[in-house]
């Protein structure tokens, strides 16, 4: 799997719980349903997680209540056997064909995110979101055929 190889630098003293980001391969954020999502998760926590979960999830936003919906759910492994506090993961996330795509309304819009938590023992689990856009023809569109990706 293609490594993202961002250089990581730990210091000791990471903040109260820590921080941890989400790399997508290529930089890229625009996927048609039935791609697959390569990233690498990167974190420097205060002490060494449990375990990492990656996952793909939808939110409505808009008129009315905030809907929000997991698709797709995966934990990477450790590469050295076991994750350290300052460590890295890759993953893959493959997009069902039957996702509804991205949208932007007047009324109502979907996103959707990529979401890594770190799950440390007896402390609050550091989280992080990378926005992507879903789209049958590679780009997000709006109402009106205002492209936005």
């Amino acid at each position: 799997m293609p490594t993202m190889h961002m250089t990581l630098r730990c210091m000791k003293g990471a903040p109260m719980f820590g921080n941890i980001q989400i790399l997508l391969s290529g930089n890229k954020n625009v996927y048609s349903p039935g791609d697959t999502i390569v990233g690498e998760i990167v974190w420097e926590l205060s002490k060494a997680p449990r375990r990492v979960t990656v996952s793909l999830r939808w939110r409505t936003d808009g008129k009315g209540t905030t809907d929000i919906g997991t698709v797709v759910e995966t934990r990477p492994a450790p590469a050295h056997g076991a994750f350290l506090d300052c460590d890295r993961a890759n993953f893959v996330i493959r997009i069902p064909e039957t996702v509804h795509p991205s949208y932007e309304g007047q009324l109502i819009a979907v996103h959707w995110v990529i979401h890594a938590t770190a799950d440390l023992s007896f402390s609050i689990d550091p989280h992080a979101e990378a926005g992507v856009v879903i789209s049958r023809t590679g780009v997000s569109l709006r109402p009106g055929g205002l492209n936005v990706g």
